[in-house]
């Protein structure tokens, strides 16, 4: 582990969440595009005891709560604990980058959108969810 990883103060599984995701993006396997590594790598801490403190679950009554648990030095991830109380919701966004998100407690519901073109200008269609 390098001594940006070990400076930053973390619990444990969230230190060994941090190493592993640091190894899928600083030496990626050539046969799987970071994010499905990044993502095959969460897995497995999402539900674990002990991943966040209290602190990093409290929510936000009024919108959903993010929370920074790790910050790459090289700017090349980050690691957010983002908590939704039952109801709350993100405004339609989309993603510049690569993103991987893992449920840790309770359940999710994702809609896609495709983009589409008319007379009128671009809009949204929802195309499913999850």
């Amino acid at each position: 582990m390098t001594a940006a990883l070990r400076a930053f103060a973390m619990q444990p599984v969230l230190q060994e969440l941090v190493a592993q995701v640091h190894g899928a993006v600083y030496q990626p396997r050539a046969t799987e595009h970071v994010a499905m590594q990044v993502a095959r790598v969460l897995r497995p801490f999402m539900g674990a005891p002990g991943l966040l403190s209290a602190e990093q679950s409290e929510p936000d009554p009024n919108q959903y709560r993010q929370h920074m648990l790790y910050l790459d030095p090289q700017d090349r991830f980050s690691i957010v604990a983002l908590v939704w109380m039952p109801g709350q919701q993100t405004p339609i966004h989309d993603h510049i980058a690569w993103c991987v998100f893992g449920v840790h407690q309770g359940t999710e519901y994702e809609v896609n959108y495709r983009l589409c073109h008319g007379p009128e200008g671009e809009y949204l269609v929802p195309v499913g969810g999850s």
